[in-house]
């Protein structure tokens, strides 16, 4: 029989290369699953806790305690944006989701028909809520202790952007996706007008 022989270190590093490589590729967005196939309806039902805020749940137009679906949220257009505190790229992107979120809130036409939240994946309430305090974030933010929340929505790597449209059947279509980062702040609100009509 045969005994197992340790390939030279060359050969090992040679092996190794694509999975080092597709690691890296994950964790920095370049790497994604397939989000949901585009103008699909039924995007599964998902449910996040109440937020205490009163600001938070006036701007969804919630009212109560305890859980929500997604499309109870007063709005046509919902920009979902699936961060990580531990994510470093998230924290770069920070300042233009906040200039996404404030050019929604100036433009007349737009206020109240586009609403924008943050998926914390993977983390905890207080970590969800230490990445809104530490980048100023001006929308609502979520945990997703499990990045079970991730996994519905179809994406894979942080962040990502999913934009979706509210059905008045209490349906989210998916309109598009973007994984990894969030370009103009500008030319994305542009394509999520061209995609939904607005």
């Amino acid at each position: 029989m045969d005994s197992f022989r340790r390939p030279p270190p060359a050969a090992a590093a040679a092996l190794l290369l694509p999975v080092i490589l597709t690691v890296w590729a994950v964790s920095y967005g370049q790497v994604s699953t397939a989000p949901p196939e585009t103008g699909r309806t039924g995007i599964p039902a998902i449910v996040l806790q109440m937020p205490l805020s009163d600001a938070d749940k006036s701007y969804l137009g919630l009212t109560g305690n305890g859980s929500f679906s997604l499309p109870v949220i007063h709005a046509q257009v919902l920009i979902i944006e699936v961060f990580s505190l531990y994510c470093s790229l998230c924290h770069r992107e920070a300042d233009g989701c906040n200039r996404l979120y404030s050019a929604i809130e100036a433009d007349p036409g737009l206020r109240g028909r586009i609403k924008v939240l943050g998926i914390g994946a993977g983390n905890n309430p207080a970590e969800a809520a230490a990445f809104k305090a530490k980048n100023r974030v001006a929308f609502p933010v979520f945990h997703d202790r499990t990045a079970a929340v991730m996994k519905q929505l179809g994406v894979s790597v942080t962040p990502s952007f999913v934009c979706c449209r509210i059905g008045p059947n209490g349906t989210l279509q998916h309109l598009f996706t973007v994984s990894g980062p969030l370009g103009s702040p500008a030319a994305f609100l542009r394509r999520v007008r061209a995609c939904s009509g607005l």
